[in-house]
């Protein structure tokens, strides 16, 4: 199957992606089709040798992301009703749970069924052996540029929108899209008054 074509996947996939950077590893990852305990094996008790050794790094990552709001989630609550989006702040106070395949505060607290927006986790975990592309390009260029100078200054964006076409060959809303993932990423103020739009 071809999982990164699809909206949402499970949270073991979205671990395993992470990990390995390979869509072959995400059929091993699928929760309904393999058992608890060698999801538990992989990434609760992963071995000292090889790719393994990431997939705890690789939650910690991914937990990061979801406390911020940037990667978006849904679960089942309590074992009870139906999947329904998790709140960033939920998140704050969860880790992942490999028994259930899911996460959870305490024993008393937790989501189960869940999964993760894949494009939301690709924009922050990318393929690292695909091309980049135009958008990603001028992303990461902004990023440093807003990493140089985080306060609002005098250039206008559309002059940074003509130079990443020129330096990068990126299109109009493409160019928007990275403008603003570079700025949920530095935190830098960019769009408030001081800057020319």
């Amino acid at each position: 199957m071809n999982w990164l074509q699809e909206e949402w996947i499970h949270l073991t996939q979205a671990l395993a992606w992470i990990t390995f950077r390979s869509e072959e590893e995400l059929d091993h990852y699928d929760p309904l089709n393999i058992p608890v305990k060698s999801i538990k094996a992989a990434f609760a008790y992963p071995t000292m040798e090889g790719p393994e050794i990431r997939c705890e790094g690789g939650a910690q990552l991914l937990l990061q992301h979801l406390r911020r709001g940037a990667i978006k989630a849904k679960g089942r609550y309590q074992d009870n009703g139906p999947v329904t989006d998790i709140p960033s702040f939920e998140w704050t106070s969860l880790s992942v749970e490999y028994d259930r395949s899911g996460v959870s505060a305490d024993r008393e607290v937790w989501w189960d069924k869940v999964i993760i927006n894949t494009d939301d986790l690709l924009k922050h975990f990318p393929d690292e052996y695909q091309e980049k592309t135009p958008e990603l390009k001028t992303q990461e260029w902004l990023e440093g540029q807003m990493r140089i100078d985080p306060e609002p200054q005098e250039r206008p964006k559309s002059s940074f929108e003509e130079e990443a076409e020129r330096l990068f060959g990126v299109g109009k809303r493409a160019f928007h899209r990275a403008w603003t993932n570079a700025i949920e990423l530095t935190g830098v103020n960019w769009n408030k008054p001081g800057r020319k739009s």
